[in-house]
């Protein structure tokens, strides 16, 4: 009987230790791990990724991939400014709401603005997708045409990951 109850007391020792060290290995991988999502940091930067389609896929040459670089970073910037200036109206939406005790005319005023907002933002994309296009030669709209809607989704599905 001593030996049957040694044995189950090294049984359960060894087990424990064994779900210890796994817990131990586990919680230390979470702790450590870097932030975000494994799958962003092996993804491309959006504008490589978008550089490198133009110039495999479509067949962009040194000289249209400049121009795109032009391009793409008026459109960043132009953004980059509708995006700060958008927060700025946040903050001013969420005091009026607060100010007007949330009625429904002032839901309803605010929501005409952020509708306002967004469809601004939606026309900045569509423009900067047909000034890419514009920098298509005639033999490359066909493959730019079939494909741009490929990795502009690409590029959509990571902004809302």
């Amino acid at each position: 009987m001593i030996s049957n109850n040694s044995n189950q007391r090294k049984v359960l020792l060894i087990a424990f230790t064994i779900l210890l060290a796994v817990n131990i290995v586990l919680l230390s991988f979470l702790l450590f791990k870097k932030d975000g999502n494994p799958k962003e940091h092996n993804r491309p930067d959006r504008k490589a990724m978008i550089s490198n389609f133009l110039k495999t896929d479509v067949g962009f040459d040194q000289s249209q991939l400049l121009q795109y670089d032009t391009t793409s970073n008026l459109y960043r910037s132009k953004m980059k400014s509708l995006f700060e200036s958008f927060g700025t109206n946040k903050n001013d939406q969420l005091k009026k709401l607060v100010e007007g005790t949330f009625n429904d005319s002032i839901i309803q005023k605010l929501g005409e603005e952020s509708a306002v907002n967004h469809k601004t933002m939606e026309i900045n994309k569509l423009t900067h997708i047909r000034n890419i296009r514009a920098l298509c030669k005639p033999n490359q709209l066909a493959a730019f045409d079939s494909l741009f809607t490929k990795i502009f989704g690409r590029r959509e599905e990571g902004v809302k990951k």
